[in-house]
């Protein structure tokens, strides 16, 4: 009993064509129930499944086209996608190998890939921390967070793990997709996926929300208070109203006397015209009388001589009201631009014209 070989896991759920290869070289097919053994390969046919449990509370679940081995603490994926759950806390030791990476097991779930044509690994972190990293150089390694995946590649930065990135719904939903028959941990087959995700991510990033959703945690808004709420509008508002008021009251004509009013008739004195007025032809009273040319006109004449020289399409100028007045001071104190940054921009005006790629 001392020699006898112990099973390392048990198969839990089969479907599809899976088959398996004893350490002795036999093939047999994979049926549930059915113990696996230390140095045991497994392969799948496209569209299958295989879930296997080992004694230590780790769940694994092969998708479709891949093949593992098993090595006592470890698993070796040579193809295909695998998903783990690690449900309790005996988790040293155990990862999950390929070809070219490595990613130790801890406490959550996630899915790894390994495509042997391109040589390339890649990771996803479905719940829980991993270390993601090359097998060859063991301080070559990420941290991979709920959420965030990764992949290992040679042709990429010479095997080292990318930095870990936030996964797509998109490139979710197609990884999560080949395991129709598996469920998240503390899930159904009818939660949404992907608000699973995003329900148990411990990373950084800060999520957007939409700008009609009103969070309680988030307490800096722009709020755009009416006129009523501000006084010191208020108080602008009612000068300049009133200065606007004045001036045209200024301007306005003189009232006119009411109808009513009895206005006072002159005395009849009589007006006694003694002479007779000398004749004068009818064609000298239309002709006005010509001043010599040497002879200036005043300043009054002069300025309505250049009125009327200007073209028709030059209007006199119109006197404007307080507010205008108003309006074009302040306009005039509006600068496009601030002393500081008209000088930034010249500046970086110079460098751009003195900059050449030569250099």
């Amino acid at each position: 009993m001392g020699f006898a070989k112990t099973p390392l896991a048990v198969v839990q759920k089969v479907s599809g064509g899976a088959f398996m290869i004893t350490p002795k070289g036999r093939t047999i097919a994979v049926q549930k129930g059915q113990h696996i053994y230390d140095f045991a390969q497994i392969s799948t046919t496209l569209g299958a499944q295989v879930s296997f449990n080992d004694y230590y509370d780790h769940q694994f679940h092969l998708s479709g086209a891949g093949s593992i081995k098993f090595m006592n603490r470890s698993i070796e994926l040579r193809r295909g996608y695998l998903w783990f759950q690690a449900l309790g806390q005996n988790n040293h030791g155990f990862h999950i190998q390929t070809a070219n990476s490595q990613v130790g097991l801890a406490p959550g779930e996630g899915i790894i890939s390994f495509d042997p044509a391109l040589d390339k690994t890649q990771f996803l972190s479905l719940k829980g921390k991993f270390i993601f990293g090359n097998l060859m150089d063991a301080q070559l390694n990420v941290r991979v967070s709920s959420g965030q995946f990764s992949f290992v590649d040679l042709d990429y930065q010479e095997g080292i793990p990318r930095v870990p990135t936030p996964v797509g719904q998109e490139s979710f939903s197609k990884i999560v997709g080949l395991f129709n028959q598996v469920n998240p941990m503390n899930g159904t087959q009818e939660t949404s996926r992907y608000q699973f995700v995003t329900n148990t991510q411990e990373t950084s990033y800060p999520q957007r929300k939409p700008a009609s959703v009103d969070s309680a945690e988030n307490k800096s808004s722009i709020r755009f208070l009416p006129l009523k709420h501000s006084p010191e509008l208020k108080s602008k508002r009612k000068s300049l109203l009133k200065a606007y008021r004045e001036e045209k009251e200024d301007k306005s004509s003189p009232k006119r006397a009411p109808a009513k009013a009895k206005t006072q008739k002159s005395p009849g004195v009589p007006i006694n015209v003694y002479g007779a007025p000398s004749p004068v032809k009818e064609s000298k009273k239309l002709e006005p009388k010509r001043a010599p040319a040497s002879i200036k006109p005043s300043k009054e004449v002069e300025k309505i001589i250049e009125k009327a020289r200007k073209p028709a399409s030059v209007s006199p100028k119109r006197q404007m009201d307080a507010f205008e007045k108003t309006l074009r001071n302040e306009y005039k104190e509006q600068k496009r631009h601030p002393k500081e940054v008209n000088q930034l921009i010249d500046e970086l005006k110079s460098f751009k014209q003195d900059f050449q790629q030569d250099y």
